[in-house]
């Protein structure tokens, strides 16, 4: 059961993001099929839900995770992705499902019969090994009477990207994933105070590059927002398990370090106010992790490039206020 639920989680943190940062489904859709739509393709999203029939005769309701539409210069297409957690070629079976209960959306009535279009399908694995080129793409054959078909589905994975890459290419609709790098070392980095470190101040960097792309005139605020609350729901589950680990993180995601970004960007200006929020909720995070007893005033100081006696100061300052 937890497995499902956290395949759930992750689905809908695949939809959300694609919803909310709908202008950049097409760089994710020029990175898996190759194609050239730019930021302002039309894109449609249908939601489409299909009725399986078990091996016990129940039925049930699966949901395709995206199912699109994108139309530009004439040209149109249809796009469908499924996310995993873990690389498993029983997601064949689903496409194929899927593929199927969407063909009628491109079907077009010649005077032989029917003609059938079946969506470009591909898939988003979370963890798991690099792609290779055994398993880079999935197969799927289709015995018919007369003849057979076959066609490729792409899958992505999530550990062949950083987030610095994903930046680069604006596949902004992937970046609440990011975190998944780190799957494979929770259960050390649980236990090792500098790993808990490591991994808080790899999301506290990621922030603060997310912001630096909002500067650059690459992401709306709004954007901002969505992918942080994203990643933190995506690492609320991913966490789930890893309580120090959890403890760390949520000063960054969920504390006073984003509020002090937002707030100090809308009082002072907006580029002014994000750089000095950048200090500012750097500085406050780290007060608050040595008066939790999680780092030493000494290790803060040192972070901050500044004396002992000058972070002091500043938690002093902090506290009076």
């Amino acid at each position: 059961m937890a497995d499902i639920e956290n395949e759930k989680t992750y689905d809908a943190v695949f939809w959300t993001s694609i919803v909310k940062l709908k202008r950049y489904f097409a760089p994710l859709v020029n990175e898996v099929f190759g194609e050239h739509f730019s930021e302002n393709a039309e894109v449609t999203y249908k939601p489409m839900k299909n009725v399986v029939q078990a091996s016990d005769k129940s039925l049930s309701k699966r949901e395709m995770d995206a199912l699109a539409e994108i139309v530009e210069d004439g040209v149109r297409k249809l796009y469908h992705f499924e996310c995993q957690t873990w690389p498993d070629n029983t997601i064949a079976l689903r496409i194929a499902e899927y593929a199927t209960a969407s063909a009628y959306m491109g079907v077009t009535l010649t005077p032989e019969g029917a003609q059938i279009e079946i969506p470009n399908s591909a898939v988003i694995v979370l963890q798991g090994e690099r792609a290779t080129a055994e398993n880079d793409q999935l197969q799927i054959r289709i015995n018919y009477p007369g003849g057979k078909a076959e066609y490729s589905v792409p899958r992505l994975h999530i550990t062949d990207y950083d987030e610095d890459t994903l930046l680069r290419k604006k596949l902004y609709v992937l970046m609440p994933f990011i975190v998944f790098l780190y799957a494979p070392e929770l259960s050390t980095l649980e236990k090792d105070p500098d790993g808990i470190e490591k991994l808080r101040d790899h999301v506290s960097e990621i922030t603060e590059k997310l912001y630096r792309t909002y500067l650059d005139g690459n992401l709306e605020k709004e954007d901002i927002n969505s992918i942080l609350d994203l990643m933190e729901r995506t690492l609320e589950k991913l966490l789930i398990n890893f309580q120090a680990l959890k403890k760390g993180v949520d000063y960054i995601m969920g504390g006073e370090l984003i509020k002090t970004r937002t707030d100090i960007a809308r009082e002072q200006g907006m580029e002014h106010g994000m750089e000095l929020g950048l200090e500012q909720g750097k500085i406050r995070t780290l007060i608050d992790l040595v008066l939790s007893g999680d780092i030493t005033a000494e290790k803060a100081a040192e972070k901050l490039g500044i004396s002992k006696e000058a972070f002091e100061e500043q938690m002093l300052s902090a506290q009076s206020k």
